[in-house]
Protein backbone atom coordinates (compact mmCIF):
# COMPACT_ATOMS: atom_id res chain seq x y z
CA UNK A 1 0.00 0.00 0.00
CA UNK A 2 2.78 2.32 0.69
CA UNK A 3 4.84 1.57 -2.09
CA UNK A 4 1.77 2.31 -4.34
CA UNK A 5 1.19 5.40 -2.92
CA UNK A 6 4.94 6.66 -3.27
CA UNK A 7 4.77 5.27 -6.88
CA UNK A 8 1.56 7.54 -7.54
CA UNK A 9 3.00 10.40 -6.01
CA UNK A 10 6.59 10.15 -7.84
CA UNK A 11 4.86 9.68 -11.34
CA UNK A 12 2.37 12.87 -10.40
CA UNK A 13 5.40 14.88 -9.75
CA UNK A 14 6.94 14.04 -12.79
CA UNK A 15 4.16 14.62 -14.86
CA UNK A 16 4.01 18.33 -12.99
CA UNK A 17 7.66 18.90 -13.47
CA UNK A 18 7.75 18.18 -17.40
CA UNK A 19 4.44 20.34 -17.67
CA UNK A 20 6.86 23.06 -16.94
CA UNK A 21 6.40 26.49 -15.27
CA UNK A 22 6.05 29.18 -18.08
CA UNK A 23 3.06 31.04 -16.55
CA UNK A 24 4.14 29.85 -12.77
CA UNK A 25 3.71 32.98 -10.05
CA UNK A 26 5.60 32.56 -7.06
CA UNK A 27 3.39 33.31 -4.18
CA UNK A 28 3.97 36.39 -1.94
CA UNK A 29 4.60 36.20 1.40
CA UNK A 30 1.49 35.40 3.91
CA UNK A 31 0.34 32.97 5.70
CA UNK A 32 -1.87 29.49 4.96
CA UNK A 33 -4.61 27.87 7.10
CA UNK A 34 -5.02 24.10 6.71
CA UNK A 35 -7.77 21.92 7.88
CA UNK A 36 -8.38 18.32 6.86
CA UNK A 37 -8.61 14.75 7.89
CA UNK A 38 -5.72 12.30 7.85
CA UNK A 39 -6.13 8.81 8.38
CA UNK A 40 -3.56 6.14 9.44
CA UNK A 41 -3.25 3.45 6.50
CA UNK A 42 -0.40 0.73 7.90
CA UNK A 43 1.10 0.60 11.53
CA UNK A 44 4.77 -1.04 10.92
CA UNK A 45 4.32 -2.74 14.19
CA UNK A 46 1.17 -3.46 14.24
CA UNK A 47 -0.13 -2.22 17.48
CA UNK A 48 -4.15 -2.06 16.19
CA UNK A 49 -4.76 0.94 19.19
CA UNK A 50 -1.40 3.10 18.64
CA UNK A 51 -3.36 5.98 16.58
CA UNK A 52 -6.87 6.40 15.56
CA UNK A 53 -7.76 5.30 12.17
CA UNK A 54 -9.19 8.89 11.31
CA UNK A 55 -7.73 13.00 12.84
CA UNK A 56 -8.29 16.20 12.00
CA UNK A 57 -5.17 18.23 10.91
CA UNK A 58 -5.57 21.76 11.68
CA UNK A 59 -2.20 23.67 11.29
CA UNK A 60 -0.96 27.65 9.72
CA UNK A 61 1.86 28.32 7.93
CA UNK A 62 3.87 31.21 7.09
CA UNK A 63 5.32 31.21 3.23
CA UNK A 64 8.42 33.00 2.92
CA UNK A 65 9.92 33.42 -0.61
CA UNK A 66 11.72 30.51 -2.29
CA UNK A 67 8.99 28.01 -1.48
CA UNK A 68 9.89 27.98 1.27
CA UNK A 69 6.86 27.89 4.75
CA UNK A 70 7.06 27.13 8.09
CA UNK A 71 4.29 26.26 10.34
CA UNK A 72 2.63 24.79 13.88
CA UNK A 73 0.34 21.79 13.32
CA UNK A 74 -2.52 19.93 15.61
CA UNK A 75 -3.57 16.46 14.80
CA UNK A 76 -6.62 16.05 16.73
CA UNK A 77 -8.43 12.37 17.44
CA UNK A 78 -11.60 12.56 15.51
CA UNK A 79 -12.95 9.14 16.58
CA UNK A 80 -15.75 9.34 19.14
CA UNK A 81 -14.68 6.91 21.93
CA UNK A 82 -13.32 6.99 25.40
CA UNK A 83 -9.80 7.30 23.62
CA UNK A 84 -7.88 10.28 23.30
CA UNK A 85 -4.61 10.89 20.77
CA UNK A 86 -3.00 14.15 19.52
CA UNK A 87 0.21 15.27 17.82
CA UNK A 88 1.65 19.12 18.08
CA UNK A 89 4.42 19.54 15.90
CA UNK A 90 6.11 22.29 13.59
CA UNK A 91 6.65 21.17 10.01
CA UNK A 92 8.95 23.25 7.26
CA UNK A 93 7.37 23.09 3.75
CA UNK A 94 9.10 23.58 0.27
CA UNK A 95 6.65 23.71 -2.61
CA UNK A 96 7.95 23.46 -6.53
CA UNK A 97 5.60 26.56 -7.67
CA UNK A 98 4.02 25.24 -10.53
CA UNK A 99 0.61 26.65 -12.41
CA UNK A 100 -2.24 24.65 -10.86
CA UNK A 101 -0.37 22.27 -9.51
CA UNK A 102 2.24 22.08 -7.21
CA UNK A 103 4.35 19.55 -5.83
CA UNK A 104 5.25 19.83 -1.82
CA UNK A 105 7.67 17.86 0.68
CA UNK A 106 7.38 18.70 4.45
CA UNK A 107 9.48 17.66 7.52
CA UNK A 108 8.26 17.99 11.16
CA UNK A 109 8.92 17.51 14.87
CA UNK A 110 7.12 17.80 17.72
CA UNK A 111 5.23 16.06 20.57
CA UNK A 112 2.20 12.99 20.95
CA UNK A 113 0.42 11.79 23.78
CA UNK A 114 -2.87 8.91 23.98
CA UNK A 115 -4.69 7.58 26.19
CA UNK A 116 -6.21 3.93 25.53
CA UNK A 117 -8.76 2.27 27.53
CA UNK A 118 -9.65 -1.38 27.28
CA UNK A 119 -11.94 -3.55 29.00
CA UNK A 120 -9.90 -4.52 31.95
CA UNK A 121 -6.67 -2.25 30.90
CA UNK A 122 -5.53 1.40 30.52
CA UNK A 123 -2.72 2.42 28.24
CA UNK A 124 -0.56 5.54 28.13
CA UNK A 125 2.07 7.15 25.97
CA UNK A 126 4.02 10.18 24.76
CA UNK A 127 7.04 11.39 23.20
CA UNK A 128 9.07 12.89 20.20
CA UNK A 129 6.76 12.50 16.97
CA UNK A 130 8.91 13.24 13.96
CA UNK A 131 7.30 12.87 10.30
CA UNK A 132 8.88 13.27 6.32
CA UNK A 133 5.95 13.04 3.52
CA UNK A 134 5.32 14.56 0.34
CA UNK A 135 2.33 15.71 -1.44
CA UNK A 136 0.21 18.11 -4.41
CA UNK A 137 -1.65 20.88 -3.94
CA UNK A 138 -4.26 22.11 -6.10
CA UNK A 139 -5.18 25.50 -6.76
CA UNK A 140 -8.39 25.66 -7.51
CA UNK A 141 -8.90 29.81 -6.89
CA UNK A 142 -6.02 32.44 -6.12
CA UNK A 143 -7.15 32.69 -2.64
CA UNK A 144 -7.94 28.40 -1.64
CA UNK A 145 -6.69 25.03 -2.60
CA UNK A 146 -6.57 20.85 -1.86
CA UNK A 147 -3.54 18.92 -1.00
CA UNK A 148 -3.22 15.53 -0.92
CA UNK A 149 -0.36 14.16 0.62
CA UNK A 150 1.36 11.22 2.25
CA UNK A 151 3.84 10.92 5.60
CA UNK A 152 5.82 8.40 7.04
CA UNK A 153 5.49 8.87 10.54
CA UNK A 154 7.83 7.42 13.71
CA UNK A 155 6.93 8.11 16.97
CA UNK A 156 9.44 7.24 19.91
CA UNK A 157 7.60 5.76 22.69
CA UNK A 158 7.73 6.76 26.53
CA UNK A 159 5.89 2.87 27.21
CA UNK A 160 9.15 1.20 25.71
CA UNK A 161 10.79 2.39 29.12
CA UNK A 162 7.87 1.10 31.17
CA UNK A 163 7.56 -2.23 29.30
CA UNK A 164 10.65 -2.92 27.35
CA UNK A 165 8.70 -5.62 25.32
CA UNK A 166 6.65 -2.67 23.54
CA UNK A 167 8.66 -1.02 20.67
CA UNK A 168 10.85 2.31 21.38
CA UNK A 169 9.84 3.03 17.77
CA UNK A 170 6.87 3.27 16.29
CA UNK A 171 6.42 3.60 12.25
CA UNK A 172 3.54 4.78 10.49
CA UNK A 173 2.19 5.72 7.41
CA UNK A 174 -0.62 8.64 6.95
CA UNK A 175 -2.36 10.05 4.13
CA UNK A 176 -4.83 13.16 4.05
CA UNK A 177 -6.49 15.90 2.43
CA UNK A 178 -6.62 19.48 3.54
CA UNK A 179 -8.62 22.75 2.35
CA UNK A 180 -6.15 25.37 2.44
CA UNK A 181 -7.22 29.42 2.68
CA UNK A 182 -4.03 31.30 1.57
CA UNK A 183 -3.87 34.66 2.95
Amino acid sequence: MLRNTVLILTFTLAFCLSAGQADATEREPGVDLRAGPVLTMYDTEDIAFEYPKAMLNIGAEYRIPAGFSAGVYAHLDAMEDRNTAWRLFGQARYTYDLTYVDPFVVLGGGYYKKHVVGSDWTFHDRGFTGHVGAGLEVELLRELGVTLHASYVLNHSHHHDINPTFPEWIKMAMVGSDLVFHF
